[in-house]
């Protein structure tokens, strides 16, 4: 799913807000400083992607989303995991046996937040 997000070098997860039904994950913009390093983009505010209708979600690093062997529908930020085994693993399907539940995952600079829901998300810049 071609997003804001893409536009951006990296993003880190500055924080979850579970709310029942709905979930708000603030990520804040990364860039390349003169040194080479990752660092937070002083010049970005944090941007606001709100998931509705949530049926789970999983916080995974890095190398155990990898080790899982995903496959996603694209190579964005924001992607949809195709045929996803994850949401019978982790009993999601048991909330919502006859709707279509989506598996969606973002790449953060560490880890990878992986979640179930109805629809998919709403991005607030």
């Amino acid at each position: 799913m071609k997003t804001i997000l893409d536009d951006i070098y990296e993003i880190s997860l500055e924080k979850l807000v579970d709310e029942d039904v709905f979930l708000n994950c603030h990520v804040l913009p990364m860039r390349v400083d003169k040194h080479n390093k990752i660092v937070s983009d002083a010049t970005r505010n944090s941007i606001k992607i709100v998931f509705n209708s949530v049926v789970g979600y999983v916080l995974l690093p890095e190398v155990v989303q990898i080790g899982m062997n995903f496959k996603y529908k694209d190579d964005f930020v924001l992607s949809q995991v195709v045929d996803s085994k994850a949401i019978s693993f982790f009993g999601f399907d048991k909330y919502f046996p006859n709707d279509e539940i989506r598996h969606i995952t973002i790449r953060t600079s560490h880890c990878f937040l992986n979640v179930f829901v109805d629809n998919f998300p709403e991005i607030l810049e």
